[in-house]
C-alpha cells in the first residue's frame, strides 16, 4: 500500500498531462465542428436567397457568420414587401423545395459537447490539489521513520505534489485561454440557429398564407356586380307601394 501511495503523486501529473492533450484535441475538433455548421448555414440560406434580385455580399475577409445574418436580413427585407411581389413566391417556392433536411435543427450535440469541454476544465486544478493530498498522505509513515532517508523521501513526495498542482494549474489556464478565444464562435453560431429557425418559421408562416383567398371574395364581388335594371321612363327599377287613402 505505501508503495502505491509513493507512485500516485508523480503519476497524477502525466494524468494531468494526458487528459490536456486529449481536451486539447477536443477543442480542435469542436472547432472544425462549428466551421462545417457554420458552412452548413451559410449554403442554405445561399439557396434560399439564390434567385433574389438583391442579395447582400460581405467583402472578401470578412467573417462567415456576418454573410450568414446578411441572407437573413434579405429574406426579411422580402417579407416585409407587399405580397404581390414576385420575390415573395420565388423565395417561398425555394424554401418549401429546399428545407427538407432542416440542418439547422441539430444542435443539441454540439452543445452538449461544448458544454462538456468547457466544464471539464475545473478538473484539473482538483487534479493537482489531489495529487499533493496523495503525497502528504504518503510522507506520514516517512515522517515516523528514524532512518536517514526518510527525510529525502518526504522531500521527494512533496516535490511530486508541487508538480502535480504546477500541472494542474497549467493546463487549466492554457485550456481557459483557448475556450475564451472559441466561446465566441460558439455563441454566434447558437445564435444564429435560433435566427435562421425563427426566418424559416416566420417565412413559412407568411408566405404560406399569402396566397390565399379569403372565402367571401367571390360572394361579395358577385353582390357588388348585380345592378338593379333601369326604367325605361326614367325611373328606378325599384317599386315603390304607395297606400291608397280613401276620397
Amino acid at each position: 500500500m505505501n508503495a502505491v501511495m509513493e507512485v500516485l503523486p508523480g503519476a497524477i501529473s502525466y494524468v494531468i498531462c494526458g487528459l490536456a492533450v486529449v481536451h486539447a484535441v477536443g477543442f480542435v475538433m469542436l472547432w472544425r465542428w462549428s466551421k462545417r455548421d457554420y458552412q452548413s448555414q451559410f449554403r442554405l440560406l445561399e439557396d434560399f436567397t439564390a434567385e433574389l434580385s438583391h442579395r447582400s455580399r460581405i467583402a472578401p475577409g470578412g467573417h462567415i457568420a456576418d454573410q450568414v445574418d446578411a441572407f437573413l436580413a434579405d429574406i426579411r427585407d422580402v417579407l416585409g414587401r407587399d405580397s404581390t411581389d414576385g420575390q415573395r413566391q420565388m423565395l417561398k417556392d425555394r424554401i418549401y423545395v429546399l428545407d427538407e433536411r432542416r440542418e439547422y435543427l441539430n444542435s443539441m450535440s454540439f452543445e452538449k459537447w461544448t458544454n462538456m469541454a468547457r466544464t471539464v476544465i475545473e478538473v484539473y486544478p482538483l487534479l493537482g490539489i489531489l495529487g499533493t493530498i496523495l503525497a502528504v498522505a504518503a510522507a506520514l509513515p516517512a515522517l515516523e521513520a528514524n532512518d536517514a532517508g526518510a527525510m529525502t523521501n518526504i522531500m521527494r513526495l512533496f516535490g511530486a505534489a508541487i508538480w502535480s498542482t504546477i500541472w494542474g494549474l497549467a493546463a487549466a489556464i492554457i485550456l481557459m485561454w483557448a475556450n475564451s478565444w472559441l466561446e465566441p464562435e460558439y455563441s454566434r453560431l447558437a445564435e444564429i440557429r435560433v435566427n435562421v429557425r425563427d426566418v424559416v418559421a416566420q417565412a413559412k408562416r407568411e408566405l404560406g398564407g399569402g396566397d390565399s383567398v379569403p372565402a367571401d371574395a367571390g360572394a361579395s364581388e358577385g353582390e357588388l356586380g348585380e345592378v338593379s335594371p333601369v326604367d325605361p321612363e326614367g325611373g328606378s327599377g325599384a317599386v315603390s307601394l304607395a297606400e291608397e287613402t280613401p276620397s
